[in-house]
């Protein structure tokens, strides 16, 4: 007697987990003080571990502390020389990305249970297959939006050098305290200059702008992994040609073990997405409020519209790949809604209220569902503050230039 097993064309190729193809993000973020874990390089998730005494997590530390020092010289220069609204925008930079790089800490120390989950929802749908590109798509996009925000502060950089060329009245020795002294004007308006301390202020703020940057590119690629999970299970239902209520069963589960996982991953990035999308917005309306302003020289001018441009286009990239979790778990109403009535079941009036009665995405700490709608939503509240923003004509001095000479 001979025994023939066929392979399943669907496990023909290697899998890639979740794991694996999430593994270069994550390491990514360790060079700069971010989500200190052990364990990402290897295969087996077991592997991977939170340790309180590493280096990984005093670096991490760090990171916190410089963002919170950072945060308490900008209050302490609204209480020295009065609060501008126009000049706001730092305080609320270094102050949200305290809270983040906290919460990212927070995630390290859960990364693995959500490891788990993961692996269970992946292999009860190793029929499925993986998804080959996912590792691609993620080293690309991290690649395209650092670069992008290596730009923006290249040209912050730049730009306070001009200012400092472009100011005549000061008497600074060399041209490094000339550019700290513009650029840090929070600090070195209140402590006394000097190479050492403009090491640890530099190593913060790029910190900091990192940790800004990479919460939203954290966000998407979440968010893209988890929709990619749900285009599965719609592939499969409309290419299926059984109408049978064992077959449209399996499908209700598999869509629940993934509306699972989503929620699971919500619970523990919610709090990043209340500080992403607040922290964007915010910093939305202070550089609207800002193009009131003059500008006294071209890079200054290039510096801002680039980094006004960059804004606008990250939140609205977070907002959509967000929204692509809830937009892939309704697409299966098209054609459960088409099925013929002669082959409708009871699975299929269950997963149909399911759809209905449960949305599936991604929160922001249950205060809002990241969905195609919420963008405009956005948008409109954005606005709504300007106009208020507008009324308070003494927060900010009229005429005034981007580029003061502060010293």
């Amino acid at each position: 007697m001979a025994l023939t097993i066929e392979p399943d064309p669907t496990l023909a190729y290697p899998q890639h987990s979740f794991h694996e193809s999430f593994s270069f993000v994550i390491v990514f973020g360790q060079f700069f003080g971010i989500m200190p874990l052990y364990g990402m390089t290897r295969k087996n998730i077991q592997d991977v571990q939170f340790k309180w005494k590493s280096f990984r997590f005093l670096y991490a530390c760090y990171n916190i502390a410089g963002a919170f020092v950072m945060g308490a010289f900008c209050i302490l220069k609204f209480a020295l020389h009065g609060l501008m609204l126009d000049q706001a925008g730092p305080t609320s930079f270094y102050i949200l990305n305290f809270c983040g790089a906290v919460q990212f800490i927070v995630l390290a120390k859960n990364w693995s249970n959500v490891l788990k989950e993961w692996s269970l929802m992946e292999m009860s749908m190793r029929g499925y297959g993986s998804v080959v590109t996912m590792k691609r798509r993620h080293m690309i996009m991290t690649t395209v939006v650092m670069t992008l925000a290596l730009a923006e502060h290249l040209l912050f950089i730049g730009n306070a050098f001009t200012m400092g060329q472009h100011c005549g009245n000061f008497s600074l020795d060399s041209s490094d305290e000339i550019y700290f002294e513009l650029a840090f004007p929070s600090v070195f308006k209140v402590i006394e200059y000097s190479p050492w301390k403009a090491f640890f202020v530099e190593l913060a703020n790029v910190i900091s702008t990192v940790t800004w940057n990479y919460t939203d590119l954290f966000i998407m690629l979440i968010s893209c992994s988890l929709a990619a999970r749900f285009a599965q299970i719609n592939r499969r239902l409309k290419t299926n040609r059984v109408m049978h209520e064992k077959f449209w069963k399996e499908i209700r589960e598999d869509y629940s073990k993934v509306a699972h996982l989503v929620q699971v991953v919500d619970k523990h990035l919610a709090a990043l997405v209340t500080i992403s999308f607040f922290n964007n917005a915010f910093f939305l309306c202070v550089q609207l409020y800002n193009s009131l302003k003059i500008r006294s020289t071209p890079v200054e001018t290039i510096y801002y519209f680039y980094s006004f441009g960059f804004l606008v286009a990250r939140t609205i990239a977070v907002t959509l790949y967000g929204a692509w979790i809830n937009d892939e778990s309704r697409k299966p109403l098209e054609v459960l809604h088409s099925i013929p009535s002669e082959y409708y079941c009871e699975e299929i009036a269950r997963m149909i209220h399911q759809i209905n009665a449960s949305p599936v995405g991604i929160t922001g700490s249950r205060f809002f569902m990241i969905t195609r709608s919420f963008l405009l939503k956005m948008a409109s509240t954005i606005v709504t503050f300007e106009l208020m923003f507008l009324q308070f004509g003494p927060l900010v001095r009229p005429g005034s230039t981007t580029s003061e000479c502060v010293i």
